[in-house]
């Protein structure tokens, strides 16, 4: 989740760890990252501190009472106390602006990666499609619960399919 209230920064960001193939929930105040927050499984939080409807060192302390997400601080307050602050909050790294793009994706990858190894999640989210290729599975959630879904290889067609089993069964590249 990104939580930046300048619009131009906040697109920007966002569009670069989308094309990185990460999943952005963006939010220019508080209220909205607090909302996307309870709403989503979020992974990590990218947040300025000063937004126009409160203190990111707050929102980090609310955020660190319910989870243990990571936490990255991108911000102006470039000060050594602002970044002890940050980190007293429960900020896991602090990135000044004016910055590097190139290095805040890669702090972003080293936490994905970081949070892989600990957690195990191994997990692409494409709408209500999620394959988890670290336990080599696949699960299509729906108002009725969630359903396992058999994969085929890419370049398969359907008179290629196993015998016995109906096409309705496996899910196509094409249904991504």
């Amino acid at each position: 989740m990104l939580l930046e209230d300048d619009e131009n920064l906040n697109r920007g960001i966002a569009l670069k760890l989308q094309k990185e193939g990460y999943q952005v929930f963006s939010a220019f105040q508080i209220s909205e990252a607090e909302k996307l927050f309870d709403e989503n499984r979020i992974d990590l939080v990218i947040s300025d501190i000063t937004l126009p409807d409160g203190n990111g060192l707050e929102f980090c302390r609310k955020i660190r009472n319910k989870s243990k997400v990571f936490v990255l601080f991108l911000t102006a307050m470039d000060s050594e106390i602002d970044m002890v602050n940050g980190y007293d909050a429960g900020a896991d790294d602090y990135i000044t602006k004016p910055f590097s793009l190139m290095v805040l994706v890669s702090k972003v990858q080293a936490f994905m990666r970081r949070m892989e190894g600990v957690c195990g999640h191994n997990r692409i989210l494409s709408g209500n499609i999620e394959v988890n290729y670290g336990e080599m599975r696949a699960l299509k959630r729906n108002a009725d619960g969630v359903t396992p879904l058999t994969l085929i290889k890419k370049g398969t067609s359907d008179n290629d399919l196993l015998y016995g089993k109906r096409k309705a069964d496996f899910i196509k590249r094409t249904d991504f």
